[in-house]
């Protein structure tokens, strides 16, 4: 397995913040590339 098949913890405040933020680039991220496919089969 890999290096997390501890115990699950509670993530500290920095780690889900850290977590969030990638989560939140990779959501934009992907966002962006949706709109750029609707506004090209919209043209």
């Amino acid at each position: 397995m890999g290096g997390h098949c501890g115990p699950r913890r509670a993530m500290s405040l920095e780690e889900e913040i850290e977590m969030l933020g990638k989560m939140k680039e990779h959501l934009e991220a992907n966002l962006a590339n949706v709109t750029e496919r609707l506004e090209k089969l919209k043209a």
